[in-house]
C-alpha cells in the first residue's frame, strides 16, 4: 500500500463526524426545515445584489478578465478592498492586500506563514472549527479559551492570558462570530490587544461578518489595537450572499511597525502555491466594494445591505421572544452575523434519553425534521447553533417545533 503524507494524515475535521450521523428521516410528515448551514443562499429568500449580477455580467462580456492574475491579487481589486477596509485616520495600503480563494484559503495563508510544527494559537470556544483543522494539519496545536455566553459572549481575558506559552504563535479573535453573532465593543479589542501586546503576539481578525452588524457599530480591531499588529480576514461570500464564488482576502495592518515584514513575506511566498483568485471576481472588486459616494451602484448597495440587515436583525428577535417561557432552552441574542447560539438546560432532560447536545440535536431531527448544529460542532457544550438567514415564517416553525421536542422530553 502507497501511504499518505503526514500532513494528510493529521488533517481532520471533527464536525464531520457529527454531522455525518445527523441523518434527516426519509419519510417524515413535517418537511426538512435546514438550518445548520451557514449558506445564505439555500432559503431563496436572499439573492444577489442586483449590481453585483450586472457587474459580473458585464465584466464577462467585456472578455478581459479571463487571464492569469498576480498571486497576491489584481491591482484593482487589491485597492478596491484597502479603500474598503480603511478607516478615517487609519489608511490601509493596496500592498498589504493578499486576494485569496475565500476567506477560508485567507486564513489558510495566514496560519501557514505563522505556525511551525510544535506551535499553537489560541482560538475561541465556541468558534469556526477550520481553525483547529488547519493548525493541526500544519503540525500544530489550538488552544481555547472561552466565551462567556452570560457576557454577549465576550472573550474570557484571565483564561486567554493564562493559555500563552513560549510556542504561542497569534491569537485568534472573531468578530462578529460564527456561531454567537457577537459583536464586540472598542473597550473589549482594547482589552485583548493589551493582552497580546503584554505577549508580544499578532493578532488575526476575523471579519467576514463585519458589514452584516444591526445591533450597534462594527469595530475593526486593527483601529484599537495600538501598536499590536493584526492580520484581518474577510471576504464577499456573505455580505453579497455569494460563498461558491471564493474570493476572500487577508490585510496586514501593523501600522508602518514592519512587526508583520517577514510575514507579509511567508504570504506572499505561499500566494504562489495556487497562483490567485478567481480573476473575473476579482475584477468587479472595484464596483462593488468601492461606488462612488452618490451613485446608482451605491444607493442599491447600501438599500440592500439595509434590508439584509434588517431580516436579520427582525430573525434575532423571533429567536429572542420564542423562548420567553420555555425553561429548556436560553437564547443568547446575537447581534451580527446570521446565527444564534441556544443554551440548553440539560439538567431538565434524561440523561439516559439526552445525555448531550449532540444527541439533542439527532433526535430533534427525527422526531421535528429540524436541522441544527450542536454545540459540540464548535467545542461548546450544551448549546445549539441555527442560521437567522431563512425566512421569518421558517424560523418561527423552527422554534416551535423546538419548543414542542422540548416538551415532550423535560422531566422537570
Amino acid at each position: 500500500m502507497i501511504s499518505s503524507s503526514a500532513k494528510s494524515k493529521r488533517t481532520h475535521n471533527p464536525i464531520r463526524h457529527i454531522v455525518d450521523n445527523l441523518k434527516p428521516p426519509s419519510d417524515h410528515p413535517k418537511k426538512l426545515l435546514n438550518l445548520a448551514l451557514g449558506d445564505p443562499t439555500v432559503h431563496g429568500n436572499l439573492t444577489v445584489p442586483s449590481v453585483v449580477t450586472e457587474a459580473i455580467q458585464d465584466l464577462l462580456a467585456s472578455n478581459t478578465a479571463n487571464g492569469y492574475l498576480p498571486s497576491v491579487g489584481l491591482p484593482a481589486a487589491q485597492e478596491a478592498i484597502a479603500k474598503y477596509t480603511s478607516v478615517e485616520g487609519f489608511p490601509v495600503a493596496a500592498k498589504d492586500v493578499t486576494i485569496a480563494s475565500g476567506c477560508s484559503g485567507a486564513i489558510d495563508l495566514v496560519l501557514s506563514a505563522l505556525v511551525d510544527e510544535g506551535d499553537n494559537i489560541l482560538v475561541p470556544k465556541p468558534g469556526f472549527p477550520l481553525y483547529q483543522v488547519i493548525t493541526q494539519s500544519l503540525g500544530g496545536s489550538v488552544r481555547h479559551y472561552p466565551l462567556l455566553a452570560e457576557k454577549n459572549w465576550t472573550c474570557d481575558l484571565e483564561a486567554m492570558d493564562a493559555l500563552i506559552d513560549s510556542r504561542t504563535r497569534a491569537i485568534v479573535v472573531s468578530n462578529p462570530s460564527n456561531p454567537c453573532g457577537s459583536n464586540f465593543t472598542a473597550e473589549h479589542l482594547r482589552d485583548i490587544s493589551a493582552i497580546a501586546r503584554k505577549h508580544n503576539l499578532p493578532i488575526v481578525a476575523d471579519e467576514i461578518y463585519c458589514g452584516l452588524v444591526y445591533d450597534g457599530e462594527f469595530a475593526p480591531m486593527f483601529v484599537h489595537s495600538g501598536d499590536v499588529p493584526v492580520i484581518s480576514v474577510g471576504g464577499i461570500a456573505k455580505e453579497f450572499v455569494v460563498p461558491g464564488w471564493r474570493v476572500g482576502w487577508l490585510v496586514i495592518q501593523d501600522k508602518g511597525t514592519g512587526k508583520l515584514n517577514e510575514v507579509a513575506t511567508g504570504i506572499k511566498n505561499l500566494s504562489q502555491i495556487v497562483l490567485g483568485a478567481n480573476s473575473l471576481i476579482q475584477g468587479i472588486l472595484p464596483r462593488i466594494l468601492t461606488p462612488a459616494p452618490g451613485s446608482a451602484d451605491a444607493i442599491s448597495l447600501e438599500a440592500y445591505n439595509a434590508r439584509y440587515r434588517g431580516v436579520l436583525r427582525d430573525n434575532a428577535n423571533v429567536v429572542k421572544s420564542a423562548f420567553v417561557n420555555t425553561a429548556a432552552i436560553t437564547p443568547v441574542v446575537p447581534q451580527g452575523a446570521m446565527y444564534a447560539m441556544l443554551g440548553i438546560n440539560m439538567a431538565l432532560f434524561d440523561p439516559k434519553i439526552i445525555p448531550d447536545d449532540a444527541v439533542f440535536a439527532q433526535l430533534l431531527l427525527q422526531e421535528e425534521n429540524l436541522f441544527v448544529l450542536p454545540g459540540k460542532c464548535f467545542n461548546l457544550d450544551n448549546f445549539v447553533r441555527l442560521v437567522t438567514c431563512c425566512p421569518a415564517e421558517m424560523l418561527e416553525d423552527a422554534c416551535e417545533r423546538l419548543k414542542a421536542f422540548c416538551a415532550r422530553h423535560t422531566i422537570a
